[in-house]
């Protein structure tokens, strides 16, 4: 993948195991959010190919949009609505959407679903927005640098979610980060981009 002159991803060879949490790190223009804007299905690969759960980005749709969520902190909802009308949406248009879950956490956070979402802050719209990605059920959470915007406790819940999800029903995580300090007890892979490739796949833990 290149942009311009500028080369980010080339010559990456990379697959994801199911029941793993990846932590994704790497000098800033290695092309962390480019493979997560691929992996999104956000950015067209110029080469080579990229699939989730058996199915090619650029021929299923559907099935990339329920296999994968990415977060990050630059998105944003297209409305003005309440976080009550936000996630009533998601709840009839995502098959999966596991209602129960949804309200667990959100108790777990104190969330005000009656707030308007152009009114969030940055780290509580990212905490809703993972609160969404969480209900969906995905096979795939593809986070860009969320956590750092997040409030200690709020990461604790968070991240204790998506290790859960990982562990009770082989989902994958894989989270770009600067600070791995915030994925230690949760992440047990760890991975390095360096110069457009995979410098290293190890476990977190050993590694620390």
């Amino acid at each position: 993948q290149a942009f311009g002159r500028q080369k980010v991803l080339q010559g990456l060879g990379l697959s994801l195991a199911a029941g793993h949490f990846y932590a994704l790190v790497g000098p800033n223009g290695t092309g962390k959010s480019t493979l997560l804007r691929v992996l999104a299905g956000d950015l067209i690969p110029q080469a080579g190919e990229a699939a989730i759960a058996g199915l090619s980005l650029d021929a299923n749709e559907a099935g990339r949009a329920l296999a994968a969520v990415w977060v990050h902190e630059n998105l944003e909802f297209q409305v003005s609505a309440s976080l009550e009308k936000i996630s009533a949406l998601h709840a009839v248009i995502c098959p999966g959407w596991d209602a129960a879950l949804f309200a667990r956490v959100r108790s777990h956070l104190e969330m005000d679903l009656g707030r308007r979402y152009s009114t969030l802050s940055r780290g509580q719209k990212v905490q809703f927005q993972l609160l969404l990605a969480l209900a969906r059920k995905p096979q795939l959470f593809l986070l860009d640098e969320v956590t750092a915007v997040l409030d200690l406790g709020v990461r604790e819940v968070l991240l204790g979610e998506l290790k859960l999800a990982v562990q009770e029903r082989q989902a994958t995580v894989l989270a770009a980060t600067n600070i791995l300090t915030e994925l230690s007890g949760y992440a047990d892979r760890l991975l390095v981009l360096r110069e457009g490739g995979l410098a290293s796949d190890e476990s977190f833990e050993e590694l620390l």
